[in-house]
């Protein structure tokens, strides 16, 4: 009886492991989470609803994000499986990464407030993802601690925020696969 069993087993393993195709790849590491493809176009996917305000974002301006970025960033993953990168391409997977460092960093500051953020940023739309609120908390969060009152320091608040940025991102280990 135990061999029937176990036969049955070792057969319903061989054909069920035939069709478990797993076509994903690593894309980058930071700190000890790795971020892969799949998973990855995901938010890819939903940051495309942050074209609208790429010109009002503290976050995307101290990043130097072009308003094309997240709809770009499919076409070079996908190229880059099969050529080098251009220096461009690679930039724009470098601000990407940037990105993530900073959302994970604040995820670990956030002291549980809710996002007070311009009525401008209401094109993202009402309903929200984890990624996309992750995404908001970290805006609310450069607001919080650089943006000042006067509008003509805009330009002294995002080069603030960028020098953070960039000591959050040197602070943060990180690995690009590509």
């Amino acid at each position: 009886m135990g061999r029937i069993a176990l036969l049955i087993l070792l057969f319903c393993g061989q054909v069920f492991g035939q069709k478990v195709l797993v076509s994903d790849r690593a894309l980058f590491r930071v700190d000890k989470q790795v971020f892969f493809e799949e998973g990855f176009s995901q938010w890819v996917k939903e940051w495309r609803r942050l074209e609208c305000v790429t010109k009002r974002s503290m976050l995307l301006r101290a990043l130097d994000v072009e308003e094309n970025l997240f709809k770009d960033l499919p076409n070079y993953l996908q190229a880059s499986q099969s050529r080098t990168l251009t220096p461009s391409e690679k930039l724009s997977i470098d601000k990407t990464v940037k990105l993530v460092k900073l959302m994970l960093f604040v995820q670990t500051q956030a002291s549980g407030t809710k996002a007070v953020l311009p009525e401008t940023f209401s094109c993202i739309g009402k309903t929200k993802s984890p990624n996309i609120d992750a995404f908001l908390q970290t805006e609310a969060f450069l607001r919080s601690k650089f943006k000042s009152s006067d509008r003509k320091r805009m330009r002294d608040d995002i080069s603030r925020a960028k020098t953070f940025i960039d000591s959050v991102s040197r602070a943060t280990a990180h690995e690009i696969y590509l």
